[in-house]
């Protein structure tokens, strides 16, 4: 939020929630526009968490771009490549499994032509999940838009909570939401520079 790019603080901001698992958007590795280094890397030995990183897209250079999941224990982590609308960025979600949960962590597009698709590519593994099921991230979107999602079986839970922009939000478009036996318990945000978002903290039940 004050224009400085801080990996320390980021990871500052990880240790202090002390979450189970973090969904983080945005995850450059090799680019020079912050830096050339690998993000996900740094932000495991910042943390002393599990970094995954999950790429969307590649660079001719070697740089890549996508998003990463830090977990306190180690996670079998997969890419789920989502829908594009024509000639929009690539975007890939993430999907752990947690002992007998799955989670599903993504960044979806701006474009609302582009979303429908990537909504439903999410609620595809939600019905094919056989147990509790999570989706965490950076949606883009109200909850309202979101139906898919919810005829899959997850449930609404909590009132959503206001995450963007982070000095005084205004819009909450940043969700995590649990069915098929997850349930999450509460929402809340955190203040932090860290990001132009507010960090979205649940508490989730199997």
């Amino acid at each position: 939020m004050d224009g400085e790019l801080d990996l320390a603080r980021t990871a500052m901001t990880i240790r202090d929630l002390d979450a189970d698992v973090v969904a983080i958007q945005e995850v450059d590795k090799g680019w020079a526009r912050s830096g050339a280094e690998d993000q996900g890397a740094r932000l495991q030995e910042l943390t002393g968490m599990t970094v995954t990183f999950v790429p969307a897209f590649h660079k001719p250079d070697g740089g890549a771009y996508g998003i990463a999941v830090a977990t306190k224990d180690r996670a079998v982590v997969r890419a789920l490549p989502l829908p594009r609308h024509l000639s929009e960025e690539p975007r890939t979600a993430a999907v752990l499994a947690l002992g007998p949960a799955l989670m599903l962590c993504a960044h979806l597009s701006r474009d609302p032509a582009a979303r429908p698709a990537q909504i439903e590519a999410l609620a595809a593994e939600v019905r094919s999940a056989a147990g509790p099921v999570i989706v965490a991230g950076d949606l883009n979107t109200a909850l309202r838009h979101l139906g898919a999602l919810f005829d899959a079986g997850l449930n609404r839970g909590p009132r959503p909570k206001r995450t963007v922009p982070a000095r005084l939000p205004r819009a909450a478009i940043d969700h995590i939401l649990g069915g098929k036996g997850a349930t999450v318990l509460s929402l809340r945000t955190v203040r932090s520079w860290a990001s132009d978002h507010r960090p979205l903290v649940a508490e989730v039940t199997l």
